[in-house]
C-alpha cells in the first residue's frame, strides 16, 4: 500500500513539474513575407534570433508565406497554421513585411485570439488609421524623393529617371508611392516607368537609355508573364544591362551594383520591433506600447560604383556612408610603413652614431698610431744613440784599455809569472766585455741593416742568436736587393728580434725556421718554431706581441700568431711595400753543431 502511494505521489509531482515548465516556456511565432531565400527575411531572422532567441525559455517558430505563389491559397494557409499550432499557446506574433501583416489583420483573431501582434518592415502610409488594441510595431518610410535628391547631387546633369518595378501587388503598391513622391520634381525631371513587361524586354530597354539618365530600382517580385524573382537577383541583372547608373532604396540591395540611395534599414527596423515583442513577452501590456517609427534611412553609396561611373566623392552629401571602399596601399599598410620608417629612422640614427664613433675611433687610432710612431722613432733614435755611444766611445775606450794592459804585461819581469797570469786573465775578461758591448751595440742598432739592407741584417741576427743560444736557425730570404727603405726593414728586423727572443725564452726548442718573401706590393716574414706552444687566447705575459703589433700597425702592416700546446708557434708579419721586380734568393742554415 505504501509503494502504490509513493508511485502516485511521484507521478503527480512529475506532472506538476512538467506543467510548470510548460507555463514558463514563451512561444514566439514569426510570420515572414515571401520565401526563406529573400535577403530581407535572412536579415530579419538574424535580428530576431539575436534579440529574442537569447532570452531564456524562449521558442521561436518561423513561417514563410511565399505569397506570390500562394496568393489564392490564403484560406488554405490559415488552415495549415491552425492545424500545425493547435494547442500551442503563443505569447506574441511578430510579422515581417506587408503581406504577413495583412494576413494577420485578416486571420489573427481566428487563428490566435487576443494574442499580441508586433509588426515590422511596414510602410507607415499603408497602415490603417487605427490599429487593434492588441497590435503594435515599427513602421518604415521609403524615401524615394531623398534618393532622387542624391541622384541630382551625384549627377547634376540628370534629365530622366527610369523607375523599374515588378507586377506583384507589393511591387504595384510601392510604385504608387514612388509616383506620389515624384510630384515635387515634375517639370524638372522626366519620369519613365518600366513595369508590366517581361524581364527580358525590360533589360533590353535599359540597355538603350538616352544620355543623362538614371535608373531607380524599387522591388521586383514578379514580371508581366507571372515569372517569380528575388529582387536582389533582378537588381544584379538590371545593373549588368543598364547603360546608366542604378540606384535603390533598400539596404539589402547594396553590393549588387547599385550606386546607392536613401536606404531603408531593414535589420535595424526588425531589431527594434523584436525589442517591442520582448517587452510583451516579459509581461508588458501591448495596448500600452504605441507603434514607433523605424530608425531613419541611411544615405549610402558603393565606392566601387562611384569609380565605375566617374562620380567624384566631393559631390557626396555630408554624412554619406561610403561602403566597399578599396583601401590604398598607404591605408592598407600604413601601420607597417610607419613601423618600417621608424626602424629605418632608428637604423639611420644608429648608423650616424656608429659613423661618428668610428670616425672618432679612427681619429683616436690615428692619434695613437702617430704617437706610437713617434715613440718608436724616439726609441729607435735612443737605441741608435746608445749603440753609437757603446760602439764609438765605450767600446773604443775599452779596446784602448785592453791594448794598454797588453803592453803593460809585456813590461813585466820574466819571473813575475803570477802577475802575468792574473793580467792575462783580466785582459781576456776585458776582451769578452768588449765583445759583449759590441754585440749589445749591434742589437740596439744594426749597422748592417742601415748600410747593407734587411737581408744581410737578418742573416747577421740569425747567426748571432744561433751562436749565443745554441739554436739551429734555417733562414730563407727571397727579397729584392733594393726597394726596401724607410721604416719597413727596421720594423721587420725588430719583429724578428722579438720573435727569436721569445723562442729562446719560452719555446724550449732549438729548431727555428725564418722566411722572408716579397711579392709585388707586399713583404712577408714567417718565424716558426716546434717548441712548447700555447693557447692563442691564453698567451703568457712578456711575449711582446703588443709591441710587435704596434710596430707593424705604424707602417700599415699586420701581425698574426698561430700556436697550439705542444705543436710550436708561428709568427707572421706582413706589410705593404713599393712594387719591385728585382729579387734575390738566399737560403742558409745557421746554427751550432755539437
Amino acid at each position: 500500500m505504501k509503494l502504490w502511494r509513493q508511485v502516485i505521489v511521484g507521478l503527480a509531482a512529475t506532472f506538476l513539474l512538467s506543467s510548470a515548465r510548460a507555463e514558463n516556456v514563451k512561444n514566439v511565432l514569426v510570420l515572414h513575407m515571401e520565401s526563406s531565400r529573400l535577403p530581407a527575411n535572412i536579415v530579419a531572422a538574424k535580428a530576431i534570433q539575436e534579440t529574442i532567441g537569447r532570452e531564456p525559455g524562449t521558442q521561436i517558430f518561423e513561417e514563410y508565406m511565399d505569397e506570390n505563389r500562394l496568393t489564392a491559397e490564403y484560406p488554405a494557409f490559415a488552415e495549415r497554421i491552425t492545424q500545425k499550432y493547435a494547442g500551442k499557446k503563443m505569447n506574441v506574433i511578430l510579422t515581417v513585411g506587408p503581406p504577413a501583416f495583412s494576413f494577420m489583420m485578416k486571420y489573427g483573431e481566428q487563428l490566435f485570439p487576443a494574442v499580441p501582434i508586433v509588426f515590422s518592415f511596414i510602410e507607415s502610409r499603408t497602415l490603417p488609421p487605427e490599429l487593434p488594441h492588441n497590435v503594435t510595431g515599427v513602421s518604415n518610410t521609403i524615401s524615394y524623393a531623398s534618393t532622387v535628391g542624391l541622384i541630382l547631387k551625384l549627377q547634376p546633369d540628370t534629365q530622366r529617371i527610369v523607375v523599374v518595378a515588378g507586377s506583384s501587388a507589393d511591387d504595384i503598391s510601392r510604385r504608387n508611392g514612388v509616383a506620389e513622391e515624384f510630384k515635387s520634381y515634375e517639370g524638372r525631371l522626366d519620369f519613365e516607368y518600366l513595369e508590366d513587361l517581361p524581364l527580358s524586354q525590360m533589360l533590353s530597354r535599359l540597355g538603350q537609355l538616352p544620355s543623362h539618365s538614371a535608373v531607380l530600382f524599387s522591388t521586383f517580385f514578379r514580371d508581366a508573364r507571372g515569372q517569380l524573382y528575388i529582387p536582389k537577383r533582378v537588381c544584379q541583372l538590371i545593373v549588368d544591362s543598364s547603360n546608366a547608373p542604378v540606384y535603390g532604396t533598400f539596404e539589402t540591395l547594396m553590393g549588387c551594383g547599385i550606386v546607392g540611395g536613401s536606404l531603408l534599414q531593414i535589420e535595424a527596423s526588425v531589431r527594434k520591433a523584436a525589442g517591442l515583442a520582448l517587452q510583451v513577452m516579459n509581461g508588458k501590456n501591448v495596448a500600452s506600447i504605441p507603434a514607433e517609427p523605424a530608425p531613419p534611412n541611411e544615405i549610402a553609396v558603393d565606392w566601387r560604383q562611384l569609380k565605375k561611373w566617374n562620380i567624384p566623392e566631393s559631390r557626396l552629401p555630408a554624412g554619406t556612408a561610403v561602403m566597399y571602399r578599396e583601401l590604398s596601399d598607404w591605408e592598407l599598410y600604413r601601420k607597417y610603413i610607419w613601423v618600417g620608417i621608424t626602424i629605418l629612422a632608428l637604423q639611420s640614427v644608429l648608423i650616424i652614431l656608429l659613423t661618428i664613433q668610428m670616425r672618432a675611433r679612427k681619429r683616436s687610432d690615428q692619434a695613437v698610431g702617430l704617437l706610437t710612431g713617434r715613440l718608436i722613432s724616439a726609441s729607435e733614435e735612443e737605441r741608435r744613440y746608445i749603440a753609437r755611444e757603446l760602439h764609438d766611445d765605450i767600446g773604443q775606450r775599452l779596446s784602448l784599455v785592453s791594448v794598454q794592459l797588453g803592453m803593460s804585461g809585456n813590461q813585466l819581469p820574466v819571473d813575475a809569472v803570477a802577475s802575468r797570469t792574473e793580467l792575462d786573465h783580466s785582459v781576456a775578461e776585458l776582451d769578452a766585455l768588449i765583445s759583449d758591448v759590441h754585440n749589445l751595440s749591434h742589437r740596439l742598432h744594426s749597422s748592417k741593416l742601415e748600410h747593407l739592407g734587411l737581408k744581410a741584417a737578418m742573416k747577421d741576427l740569425c747567426q748571432e742568436m744561433a751562436k749565443r743560444h745554441g739554436l739551429q736557425i734555417n733562414l730563407e730570404a727571397q727579397i729584392a736587393q733594393e726597394g726596401l727603405s724607410g721604416d719597413v726593414p727596421l720594423c721587420f728586423y725588430r719583429v724578428a728580434q722579438e720573435a727569436l727572443s721569445n723562442v729562446v725564452k719560452h719555446s724550449d726548442t732549438t729548431r727555428v725556421q725564418v722566411s722572408l718573401t716579397q711579392a709585388p706590393g707586399a713583404l712577408r716574414m714567417r718565424v716558426q718554431d716546434w717548441g712548447r706552444g700555447f693557447k692563442t687566447g691564453e698567451a703568457p705575459a712578456g711575449l711582446g706581441f703588443t709591441a710587435m703589433h704596434e710596430r707593424l700597425r705604424s707602417i700599415g702592416g699586420r701581425l698574426s700568431i698561430e700556436s697550439k700546446p705542444g705543436e710550436g708557434t708561428v709568427v707572421t708579419a706582413e706589410a705593404p711595400i713599393p712594387t719591385s721586380n728585382g729579387f734575390s734568393a738566399d737560403h742558409s742554415a745557421i746554427g751550432s753543431r755539437e
